[in-house]
């Protein structure tokens, strides 16, 4: 019993225990019925995940700077989301960002064993690195990425990113004598970095392992590097497996040519194009997830962006400081860097092997956010907020004791904001997937019943277009402009939106109204092939033909615009489109 007096999270293993099961839903978890990348069952174990360890840090609350400055980064995210684009599209974003430093202040103050947090996060970076083995020769189809190496995360990068983090990890926290089974860890996490051919992952993964090797003693070292040699020669020889999409004669001499000459398949561009939207917007930025509704006025700012085009539209822009900078202006920034130097500020100047694990995996997230989205899928933002926190926990700073009733009412105060969020969006989900079940078995109208009743929850966008593209298919020209326009009110620069209004206004026979829509997508992307047609059988004479002309062009431009190993849909709509503008050119009425 005396040994209990010293260590208060006994009293609370169910907590304990809830805390570990969320850490596993919040990276790991496959539920049929989800609709986006963004995946809502993830979102929602990291929420209640959130309060659960908020609540645990109720018991004996200790906050230093880190919360301080979390607090007023969250006070600002805030702001900016009240005062920015869209508060309504970007509220989910926002509760993302507001519990990840929740997150972060609770396991930097809290008492919460580490190897609690640690050890679901490595074991599920093994798992995740088995299965993403396993299903290149293995049909596994109750992973939701069931076609490519990237197990049950988000997407092959995001894999990359966070079993390269788990990696370094597991080499500073399990390897050493007495263990075989860490070995193994390693080698088929390595074995799955080199499979999954993600460039970001393999860098990191790089640079990391040479510096857990620096912190390393003789025995370990040799041991890392045997494990590490043997298990890449193993997956160059016996990887990609043959159900993997993408892929290509030479797959790894492809990726490594590219690796060594810092191909960002364009991103420069984008980059370039996004700062002067925040030159434009330095002081609040546009708000949490308004870089896609803004953006489509800014690919052209500078340079034209060949990724934006009617088929692939840019939703982020892969370089996380700079989304900050997007989303919450330079002042959010400059508190970003802040919070980064206060984490920074405890860690020792010779740190010890565990203490360079974490560096090692808060450095490799770190620098995989500087070309991907690593703080914005639900797996990798998970691992980099606990790794954070526990940096911050490595040397101790003057902090102040907070009232362990003031921390439970946060508590409740954000599982109030968590229901109020994740509940509506979680219904949205279930009926969006009823809706296309419904959809794709012809069923038209029970297809509209269930995109309407996600229409009304759904903080996305995406759903009013759905919507009026099967009002379209099914007739009802009214609701289909109905939507469109309600989705054009959110999000204004909606090329696909005002595409689908003016061929709903088209077919009421309102010319004047369809002209405009498709005017105003043409203002935002003068090339886009979809307006041009709908423009063109708008017409007639001359102004048709050119019209008509001129989408042949810009279909072509499309064509080869679309990544060459997906897209397959766009690439089918491209090729219906363009056998209907031949078919209008060959006909009668082209002079």
């Amino acid at each position: 019993m005396g040994e209990n007096v010293h260590k208060p999270w006994l009293q609370g293993r169910a907590v304990v225990v809830l805390c570990a099961v969320l850490v596993c839903l919040a990276v790991a978890a496959q539920v049929p019925w989800t609709q986006s990348a963004a995946v809502l069952p993830r979102r929602l174990a990291l929420h209640l995940l959130t309060v659960g360890v908020l609540l645990h840090a109720a018991r004996r609350p200790r906050w230093g700077a880190v919360a301080l400055v979390a607090g007023a980064l969250g006070a600002w995210w805030t702001v900016t989301w009240r005062l920015g684009e869209s508060p309504w599209w970007g509220a989910p974003r926002w509760l993302d960002g507001l519990v990840a430093l929740v997150l972060l202040s609770s396991v930097a103050g809290g008492r919460l064993p580490r190897r609690f947090l640690l050890v679901p996060l490595m074991a599920l970076g093994g798992a995740g690195a088995l299965l993403g083995l396993v299903q290149q020769w293995v049909d596994l189809p109750w992973l939701l990425q069931a076609t490519r190496p990237a197990a049950f995360f988000v997407s092959r990068a995001v894999a990359g990113e966070f079993v390269a983090a788990s990696l370094l990890l597991a080499v500073g926290f399990l390897l050493g004598r007495g263990r075989p089974w860490a070995l193994v860890l390693v080698g088929v996490q390595v074995a799955f970095l080199v499979s999954t051919r993600s460039r970001t992952g393999w860098a990191v993964a790089a640079v990391g392992l040479l510096w857990m090797g620096w912190h390393l003693d003789g025995p370990r070292r040799h041991s890392l590097a045997a494990v590490v040699g043997l298990s890449a020669g193993l997956a160059v020889l016996f990887t990609p497996g043959p159900r993997l999409a993408w892929q290509a004669p030479n797959p790894y001499a492809d990726s490594l040519g590219s690796l060594s000459r810092l191909e960002l398949s364009g991103r420069w561009v984008t980059w370039r194009n996004t700062w002067a939207l925040v030159m434009d917007h330095p002081g609040l930025g546009v708000g949490p997830g308004g870089f896609s509704g803004v953006y489509p006025a800014y690919h052209r700012a500078v340079v034209r962006d060949e990724a934006f085009s009617a088929g692939q539209q840019i939703e982020e822009p892969h370089h996380e400081l700079l989304r900050v900078a997007v989303e919450s202006g330079l002042p959010g920034v400059g508190l970003v860097l802040l919070l980064g130097g206060v984490l920074l500020r405890g860690v020792p100047r010779r740190p010890g092997r565990r203490t360079a694990a974490l560096l090692g995996a808060g450095g490799a997230l770190v620098l995989s956010s500087c070309v991907s989205l690593t703080f914005v899928a639900p797996p990798t933002l998970l691992l980099a907020t606990c790794v954070a926190g526990l940096l911050a926990r490595t040397r101790s700073h003057r902090r102040f004791r907070g009232r362990p009733v003031g921390v439970s009412l946060a508590a409740a105060s954000l599982l109030g904001l968590v229901l109020w969020m994740d509940v509506p969006l979680t219904r949205a989900s279930i009926a969006w997937r009823k809706g296309e079940e419904a959809a794709a078995r012809g069923l038209l109208r029970s297809a509209t019943e269930g995109l309407s009743e996600a229409m009304a929850q759904a903080r996305d966008v995406a759903v009013h277009a759905r919507l009026a593209e099967v009002s379209f298919l099914a007739g009802d020209m009214n609701r289909c402009v109905q939507v469109a326009r309600g989705g054009l009110h959110h999000l204004p620069r909606s090329t696909r939106l005002l595409f689908l209004l003016g061929e709903c206004e088209a077919a009421r026979g309102n010319t004047a109204a369809a002209r405009e829509a498709h005017a105003r997508g043409l203002r935002l992307l003068p090339d886009n092939p979809h307006a041009l047609w709908g423009l063109a059988r708008l017409g007639s004479g001359e102004e048709r033909v050119r019209l008509l002309l001129q989408a042949r062009e810009a279909l072509e431009v499309e064509a080869s615009l679309l990544p060459s190993t997906h897209a397959w849909r766009e690439r089918e709509q491209l090729q219906r489109l363009s056998q209907e503008v031949e078919a209008a050119l060959a006909g009668p009425h082209a002079e």
